[in-house]
Protein backbone atom coordinates (compact mmCIF):
# COMPACT_ATOMS: atom_id res chain seq x y z
CA UNK A 1 0.00 0.00 0.00
CA UNK A 2 1.33 3.39 -0.98
CA UNK A 3 1.86 6.00 1.72
CA UNK A 4 -0.08 9.21 1.15
CA UNK A 5 2.15 12.01 0.00
CA UNK A 6 1.69 15.75 0.44
CA UNK A 7 -0.02 16.05 -2.95
CA UNK A 8 -2.64 13.46 -1.98
CA UNK A 9 -3.15 15.13 1.39
CA UNK A 10 -3.65 18.48 -0.33
CA UNK A 11 -6.19 16.96 -2.74
CA UNK A 12 -8.11 15.55 0.19
CA UNK A 13 -7.99 18.91 1.97
CA UNK A 14 -9.24 20.65 -1.18
CA UNK A 15 -12.14 18.22 -1.49
CA UNK A 16 -12.97 18.56 2.20
CA UNK A 17 -12.92 22.37 1.93
CA UNK A 18 -15.31 22.17 -1.01
CA UNK A 19 -17.72 20.03 1.02
CA UNK A 20 -17.82 22.48 3.94
CA UNK A 21 -20.34 25.00 2.66
CA UNK A 22 -20.32 27.38 5.62
CA UNK A 23 -18.30 28.01 8.78
CA UNK A 24 -21.34 26.85 10.76
CA UNK A 25 -21.39 23.54 8.87
CA UNK A 26 -17.66 23.08 9.46
CA UNK A 27 -18.12 23.71 13.20
CA UNK A 28 -21.03 21.24 13.30
CA UNK A 29 -18.95 18.56 11.58
CA UNK A 30 -16.02 19.11 13.95
CA UNK A 31 -18.36 18.80 16.96
CA UNK A 32 -19.87 15.59 15.58
CA UNK A 33 -16.42 14.11 14.97
CA UNK A 34 -15.27 15.05 18.47
CA UNK A 35 -18.35 13.57 20.14
CA UNK A 36 -18.02 10.36 18.12
CA UNK A 37 -14.35 10.00 19.09
CA UNK A 38 -15.19 10.63 22.76
CA UNK A 39 -17.99 8.04 22.67
CA UNK A 40 -15.71 5.46 21.08
CA UNK A 41 -12.97 6.17 23.62
CA UNK A 42 -15.30 5.74 26.59
CA UNK A 43 -16.92 2.59 25.24
CA UNK A 44 -15.75 -0.55 26.94
CA UNK A 45 -16.18 -4.21 26.24
CA UNK A 46 -17.03 -7.07 28.53
CA UNK A 47 -15.45 -10.46 28.99
CA UNK A 48 -17.38 -13.76 28.93
CA UNK A 49 -18.48 -13.22 32.56
CA UNK A 50 -19.79 -9.72 31.90
CA UNK A 51 -16.90 -7.97 33.64
CA UNK A 52 -16.13 -4.62 31.97
CA UNK A 53 -12.78 -4.55 30.19
CA UNK A 54 -10.66 -1.81 28.71
CA UNK A 55 -7.72 -1.76 26.33
CA UNK A 56 -4.36 -0.74 27.80
CA UNK A 57 -0.78 -0.53 26.66
CA UNK A 58 1.94 -1.63 29.04
CA UNK A 59 5.54 -2.74 28.93
CA UNK A 60 6.37 -6.23 30.18
CA UNK A 61 9.60 -8.19 30.32
CA UNK A 62 10.16 -10.25 27.19
CA UNK A 63 10.59 -13.39 29.31
CA UNK A 64 7.19 -12.82 30.95
CA UNK A 65 5.43 -12.32 27.61
CA UNK A 66 7.14 -15.37 26.12
CA UNK A 67 5.95 -17.55 29.02
CA UNK A 68 2.36 -16.37 28.62
CA UNK A 69 2.47 -16.73 24.83
CA UNK A 70 3.48 -20.35 25.33
CA UNK A 71 -0.06 -20.95 26.66
CA UNK A 72 -1.51 -20.11 23.24
CA UNK A 73 -3.46 -17.37 21.50
CA UNK A 74 -5.33 -16.32 24.64
CA UNK A 75 -2.13 -15.26 26.42
CA UNK A 76 -3.47 -11.75 27.14
CA UNK A 77 -6.55 -13.24 28.78
CA UNK A 78 -4.24 -15.46 30.82
CA UNK A 79 -2.33 -12.41 32.10
CA UNK A 80 -5.64 -10.87 33.15
CA UNK A 81 -6.62 -14.07 34.97
CA UNK A 82 -3.33 -14.16 36.88
CA UNK A 83 -3.68 -10.50 37.88
CA UNK A 84 -7.34 -10.99 38.90
CA UNK A 85 -6.41 -14.01 41.08
CA UNK A 86 -3.64 -11.99 42.75
CA UNK A 87 -6.07 -9.15 43.37
CA UNK A 88 -8.71 -11.45 44.85
CA UNK A 89 -6.27 -13.09 47.27
CA UNK A 90 -5.03 -9.68 48.41
CA UNK A 91 -1.57 -9.92 46.84
CA UNK A 92 -2.01 -6.59 45.03
CA UNK A 93 -2.45 -3.54 47.24
CA UNK A 94 -2.27 0.15 46.42
CA UNK A 95 0.46 2.21 47.94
Amino acid sequence: MQKPNDTNRQRFADVWDAIEDTPEEAARMRALSKSKMEAEASASQSDEDGNPTTEVTLWLDVEVVDKFKAFGDDWQTRINEVLRAALERGALKAG
